[in-house]
């Protein structure tokens, strides 16, 4: 349902995107394959273990009947749908490692912006997506002659490396809301600074479900490997950490799916802001729109009588009109000020009234001396961490 609102399925054809390379098709593919070949792995494996059913101990005691037990017609399909859970679960990998190496590549950057695709961090995350692919299935394959415990051994390792990238993800959360900050400084679309915000928000709570995706595994994964010395003494323990662990992969996975393909309500309804022209400026200010704004312009006109400076006295009192929000007027200091730090007999034009109504593509007027304003292309033109612009538009832009 979501991607049909988002471009009713154009995204997941051969040639949707902006970038014209495999990247964002190896991402979309693996991505979109990863929650169908986990879903097949647990519903084939529950409808056999409720056909197996339960065996009953000399002790009185009844358990779910173990693999190497079941019929030859259950138990030959166990190691084919061990493949497809080592195969999903690699391509989970490779997801959360491709996020957490780009917004990595993003945190990092330099004075001169640097490509995605000539980065370290895209190296890093090719040489783990090759490992991930390439070790999970490898994995089933050696132990796949102790079916008993080859589901531990692919937990035990999935579960480590997705473990091990939430965790390191955990730095990207902090440095996210500075790098926001640096984003609005440097004049991005409005747009762009509401699309990291939210995903902001809902990395927070992703990785949560993140948490409880991997670490029940891995506590699964080393009771199962650890053999005589059990971690989970009693049943109950290991259907809590199972069920646990797949409702984090499903809302997690979800929630990846939001960020990859994000929507934009005002887009889907039609709405699209509309610049004040100066005619349009005129007319407003000639307008009466408050008592205080009237009382202003009277005072300006008293100071005009009085022989002060127009510019000055103007800038005085509604300078602070230019400004767009809060955020703007924090970033001065008392000598940046237009009345502390121009002489009154400087002719300045201050930054016309309608820039509160500026077109999401026009650059945020920077009031202050020292922001940044060298943003990376891809943040100018940010929509996913997998749509990413053109490398030759890029390398045309920077």
């Amino acid at each position: 349902m979501h991607l049909w609102c988002y471009d009713k399925f154009n995204c997941v054809r051969w040639g949707s995107g902006r970038q014209p390379g495999a990247f964002k098709r190896v991402m979309t593919y693996s991505y979109l394959t990863t929650l169908p070949l986990l879903v097949c792995f647990s519903v084939a494996i529950t409808v056999f273990k409720f056909r197996e059913g339960f065996m009953e101990l000399p002790s009185g005691h009844s358990i779910p009947r173990p693999v190497h037990l079941w019929r030859p017609n259950h138990r030959k399909w166990v190691v084919p749908l061990y493949f497809l859970f080592s195969t999903g679960w690699s391509l989970e990998i490779v997801t959360h490692l491709e996020e957490l190496t780009f917004w990595l590549f993003l945190l990092n950057q330099g004075r001169v912006p640097r490509e995605w695709f000539r980065s370290f961090e895209y190296t890093i995350w090719c040489l783990g997506s090759c490992f991930s692919v390439l070790g999970m299935p490898l994995l089933t394959l050696i132990t796949k002659r102790n079916v008993e415990s080859c589901s531990a051994w692919i937990m035990l390792v999935g579960s480590s490396a997705s473990t091990l990238t939430t965790i390191l993800f955990l730095y990207v959360l902090v440095r996210f809301p500075g790098f926001i900050r640096y984003v609005k400084r440097g004049g991005a679309a409005a747009e762009v600074i509401v699309r990291l915000l939210t995903f902001y928000q809902l990395n927070l709570i992703r990785v949560i479900f993140r948490f409880f995706f991997s670490i029940p595994f891995l506590i699964l994964g080393i009771d199962g490997v650890h053999g005589r010395h059990a971690i989970i003494l009693h049943p109950f323990g290991s259907d809590f950490l199972i069920m646990m662990g797949g409702i984090g992969c499903v809302v997690s996975s979800a929630m990846t799916l939001f960020i990859f393909f994000p929507r934009s309500i005002a887009n889907e309804s039609g709405y699209s802001s509309q610049d004040l022209s100066i005619h349009d400026h005129k007319k407003n200010m000639a307008a009466p729109f408050s008592p205080r704004s009237t009382a202003d312009r009277s005072s300006i006109g008293s100071h005009l009588t009085n022989g002060e400076s127009s510019p000055t006295v103007a800038a005085q009192n509604i300078s602070m009109d230019t400004f767009s929000g809060p955020d703007e007027i924090s970033e001065l200091t008392p000598q940046d000020t237009p009345q502390n730090h121009r002489p009154a007999t400087e002719h300045h034009h201050d930054p016309p009234f309608h820039n509160r109504h500026r077109h999401p593509g026009m650059p945020m007027p920077s009031y202050g001396r020292n922001l940044p304003v060298n943003l990376h292309p891809y943040v100018m033109n940010f929509t996913s961490p997998i749509d990413l612009p053109d490398p030759s538009e890029l390398t045309r832009t920077i």
